[in-house]
């Protein structure tokens, strides 16, 4: 009787396909991930910054982090 998990080339490339292809999906997941966590982050600091400051002005407040972040 054969196994499912038969050596075959043609299920080994599949096996390897279906490997690549999770790879790249996670991959993908890491970069969003990361990327919301740098906006949470931003927006965190950002309602700190606009908490603390005095002058009320919110405008100017929120260019002075857009030039701290770049």
């Amino acid at each position: 009787m054969q196994s499912h998990w038969s050596a075959t080339p043609a299920h080994s490339n599949e096996l390897e396909g279906r490997i690549t292809k999770i790879e790249v999906t996670q991959e993908a997941h890491r970069g969003k991930i990361s990327y919301l966590e740098r906006a949470v982050q931003g927006l965190i600091y950002a309602v700190a910054a606009l908490a603390s400051s005095k002058s009320g002005d919110v405008v100017e407040t929120l260019l002075s982090i857009l030039k701290a972040k770049l």
